[in-house]
């Protein structure tokens, strides 16, 4: 049960898996008792899909084999690190960072995300699939496609315990990222993020493949809705306003 539940650990975290697979993801951390990554917001797409218990069945099988390859890819002491690191409650991303993977590793864990998304997806209904594009489409508007997302929430009244929360939430995603990058392009990534650059504009440097891209998206978008758990009702609407008076600011000056 020990490795087992490692395993888990390490598939949900490697994954960074885009909204299409974010119900499996949320489903197999509660079926074991575990806590989820971002399992709050996954958990409320869940029920916004209205899946059947065979769905649900199905997609519980895939995320088991997709532990058994991600067992395959690793060697025991990467997982016996990561086991550790979970009982000591250290984050996810930079257990992943710390367990020194190759680019052998990185590449074929890269490519299971992919397949394991692919096959999530073909579970769902085409009604299904066409709202689950929606949530994803919704969410990036919500994100803010410009990658000014997180600056907006300076504009806030926030509180020391909000900013706290929101500063791990931001590390937190910044490390994921990494985790998608090549030793190449985390070095430049690292090394931007030491200069100040911003994160957008370093993205845009590191020619990144359309994979990377479309994984990198899903993580910032994640790490918006779940920063914006941490917001209260009022603090959400007022988010919701500056970023409407923004877009009509751009629209008007074209």
């Amino acid at each position: 049960m020990k490795r087992q539940w490692t395993l888990l650990a390490i598939a949900g975290g490697l994954a960074a898996l885009t909204l299409a697979i974010a119900p499996l993801s949320s489903m197999a951390q509660s079926a074991e008792g575990g806590r989820g990554l971002r399992g709050e917001g996954r958990g409320r797409v869940i029920e916004q899909l209205d899946l059947t218990e065979q769905q649900q069945a199905e997609l519980q099988q895939i995320r088991a084999a997709h532990q058994a390859e991600v067992s395959a890819i690793l060697t025991d002491a990467q997982q016996d690190a990561i086991q550790t690191g979970i009982e000591a409650g250290e984050p996810m991303p930079a257990l992943l960072r710390s367990i020194d993977l190759s680019q052998e590793q990185r590449d074929n864990l890269q490519a299971l995300r992919e397949t394991h998304r692919q096959q999530g997806r073909e579970v769902l209904t085409p009604e299904q699939q066409a709202q689950i594009d929606e949530l994803q489409a919704n969410r990036g508007d919500r994100g803010d496609r410009s990658g000014r997302g997180w600056e907006i929430l300076e504009e806030l009244d926030l509180t020391n315990e909000q900013r706290a929360e929101l500063n791990q939430i931001r590390e937190a995603s910044r490390e994921e990222m990494a985790t998608v990058l090549n030793d190449e392009q985390q070095a430049a990534f690292r090394s931007g993020l030491a200069a100040g650059e911003p994160i957008p504009e370093l993205l845009r440097s590191l020619d990144l493949s359309d994979d990377q891209r479309a994984t990198l998206r899903t993580i910032v978008e994640d790490g918006l809705a779940e920063a914006r758990d941490v917001l209260t009702p009022e603090q959400q609407a007022q988010i919701d306003e500056l970023r409407e008076s923004r877009r009509g600011r751009r629209g008007g000056m074209q």
